[in-house]
């Protein structure tokens, strides 16, 4: 169950709740049930709003950035039903087990082992862990989620840093006074349980509640053999705890989550039985008030969020002697404070200006090795280590009559350890019509060195580098998008240009970090959404990556990125009660691993308040195989069971 120190809990109680605002009343989907949806006047779909990209809620076809939004439930529908099975469905986006354990994120072909290049939002709020710059993809009730917002390529101008692969925002529900408990059953004993408890007291006053927690006995891995390393079988499971607490009073909003998760995989050295456990635990606090004064929106903001990790393996030192790597104080000494401002002035109907101001602090505690035996500490891997940050950020939206919308924006950084920085923003919307536009859109994310990058430093395993400075990446796109009612289409091409591109090279025996020479990367991304006759939902997605599965000095990773991914997926409420749904999702092949079809089938049954569900998962058999990215090299990583089920019931009340 989900264990945190007693000041963590104080804190999460007393702030049990909370929102992110948003300074627009306009309506949102996640106010939108899945059957509302599938009623709606075909324009009203159309008209549904992403956050993720700019000051308020827009269209997509607005929108300057490649986004994509898709809706938790009706991926659920297609047999989607947890955030990492979400995400993989993104054009572009492949998620896969590193070695150790944890999950990578690639978007564009480009990821870190820790997914340091892909920045983690929670209703808007950056959510990554210190020293290692890992996300929470595990730490999310899923029962909250409203919908995720991707934008593929940089966000860095709005969020900061870690925004250069893209920025994954994970929108919750909001308060309102339906609630719902759910709970399931699957293969290998697989246990899962939570709901959302929401309450509107009054229209100034609104609380929610969500929680959810796994057990699972794990399925058989194969991970094939390697020069130098035997294959073989072990126990790979995942298990997690997780809460989250949303209170709204007048304009001002309030947001607690905590979760703890497990999974394993394969310590060091990489023998099938040395097995390991990476144990996460996090939580986040976060509040907010704005307004509006005049002709300017505004807000003020605060959070804390702390975050860390515990790593333990079975022979760290030597034949059945367990110990690992953990920080100290229980990582309490892991976090990041932000505080900040930001304001939006409406200069007239056609220009608004917008402006922010951030503070933040990263810390870390000592992160040290140790014995599981007599809980010593044997050694230190990285000093306790800080910094500071100011961020100042700006934006100029300008409408030019009925067609015309151009942004010139940036953001300038002072990073008390990696100095200076600027990127900028630029982009023009040309609207064909109501239904259809054209983007050119130029925007640069940055990323400053981890704690681990910077200071890990324990001989022989690992070497930081403090020399190193912040990667960027510089990224074009040019997009059609088109959006009729119940239909969504989105199409286009993209160069990126990656300089300082942070890396480690594991070629000695330890670990090095340095900065990569500049590298360029182009590709070609088409995504629709439609809901056909009201009772077909379709989505279908493809990406293109023309450096996918190559060799290059320059760009060691090409090799592990797929050259084409797709993804299908399918509802059809066939009876007033009764829905089927599939989602097929592929990876063509790369570096060592073959070509990846997984396809997912689903049926629900609704009575009333109650929804049963029968998913099957993973239908024709696959064995999931995927290159070791995480330590650039072909070894093969097995990354989900066979064909495998999930049976629950959701009731809302």
């Amino acid at each position: 169950m989900l264990q945190l120190t007693k000041n963590s809990w104080t804190i999460v109680i007393c702030l049990s709740a909370l929102t992110i605002p948003s300074l627009s009343q306009a309506k949102l989907a996640d106010e939108y049930s899945v059957e509302q949806m599938l009623g709606m006047e075909l324009k009203d779909l159309a008209d549904l709003k992403v956050t993720v990209a700019s000051t308020g809620p827009e269209s997509i076809i607005e929108t300057p950035a490649i986004v994509s939004r898709y809706d938790m439930e009706t991926l659920s529908a297609m047999g989607l039903r947890t955030l990492k099975d979400a995400l993989s469905f993104i054009p572009g986006v492949v998620l896969q087990d590193h070695l150790v354990g944890q999950t990578i994120v690639m978007m564009r072909g480009v990821y870190e082992g820790f997914n340091q290049k892909v920045l983690f939002l929670v209703d808007g709020v950056p959510y990554f862990m210190p020293s290692h710059s890992e996300i929470p993809l595990s730490g999310i009730p899923i029962e909250s989620i409203s919908h995720i917002e991707v934008i593929r390529g940089p966000g860095a101008v709005f969020y900061g840093t870690n925004a250069t692969a893209g920025v994954i925002n994970v929108v919750t529900k909001k308060d309102t006074n339906n609630s719902r408990l759910s709970a399931s059953y699957g293969s290998n004993d697989k246990l899962n349980g939570g709901g959302i408890i929401n309450h509107t007291f009054n229209e100034d006053t609104g609380l929610s509640l969500a929680f959810e927690s796994q057990s699972d006995n794990g399925y058989d891995a194969r991970y094939p053999a390697y020069p130098g390393y035997p294959g073989g079988t072990i126990n790979k499971a995942e298990e997690m705890d997780s809460v989250l607490a949303k209170l709204r009073y007048k304009k001002a909003n309030l947001l607690a989550q905590a979760f703890q998760s497990s999974a394993n995989g394969l310590g060091s050295p990489r023998q099938i039985n040395n097995v390991n456990t990476l144990d996460y635990t996090g939580y986040l606090l976060h509040a907010d008030y704005g307004d509006t004064t005049g002709n300017t929106d505004w807000k003020l903001f605060t959070d804390y969020n702390n975050f860390y990790l515990k790593y333990t393996v079975l022979d760290r030192f030597g034949s059945n002697i367990p110990g690992g790597y953990r920080f100290a104080d229980d990582g309490e000494q892991n976090f990041r404070w932000r505080s900040g401002t930001s304001a939006n002035y409406h200069w007239s109907k056609a220009l608004s200006i917008f402006a922010g101001v951030e503070y933040e602090e990263r810390h870390t505690g000592a992160y040290q090795v140790y014995n599981a035996v007599t809980d010593a500490t044997t050694a230190v891997l990285m000093p306790e280590f800080g910094l500071s940050e100011w961020s100042f950020y700006s934006q100029i939206d300008y409408t030019l009559g009925e067609k015309w919308r151009f942004l010139l924006g940036g953001r300038f950084t002072d990073n008390s350890i990696t100095g200076t920085d600027s990127v900028p923003r630029l982009g023009a919307v040309y609207k064909i019509d109501d239904e259809q536009s054209l983007k050119l859109l130029y925007s640069v994310g940055f990323n400053t060195p981890s704690f681990t990058q910077l200071k890990a430093d324990n001989l022989p395993e690992v070497q930081g580098n403090t020399g190193l400075t912040p990667e960027k990446i510089k990224t074009v796109d040019l997009a059609y998008s088109y959006s009729k009612g119940n239909n969504l289409f989105v199409a286009n091409i993209f160069y990126l240009k990656a300089q300082n591109f942070i890396v480690s090279d594991r070629s000695t025996g330890t670990i090095h970090f340095y900065n990569a020479s500049d590298f360029d990367r182009y590709g070609a991304e088409l995504d629709y959404q439609g809901v056909l006759a009201r009772q077909w939902t379709l989505f279908a997605n493809l990406a293109y990556h023309a450096q996918g599965n190559s060799t290059d000095e320059t760009d060691t990773t090409a090799i592990y990125a797929p050259k084409m991914t797709t993804a299908l997926g399918l509802s059809y409420n066939f009876l007033p009660r009764q829905s089927i749904g599939a989602s097929m999702r592929t990876i063509s092949h790369r570096a060592a691993s073959a070509s990846l079809a997984q396809l997912n089938l689903d049926y629900q049954y609704k009575l009333d308040r109650l929804t049963l569900f029968a998913t099957l998962r993973n239908v024709l058999d696959e064995e999931i195989l995927s290159p070791n990215i995480g330590e650039y090299n072909p070894r093969e990583i097995p990354g989900g069971d066979g064909i495998n089920f999930l049976v629950g019931a959701k009731y809302t009340f």
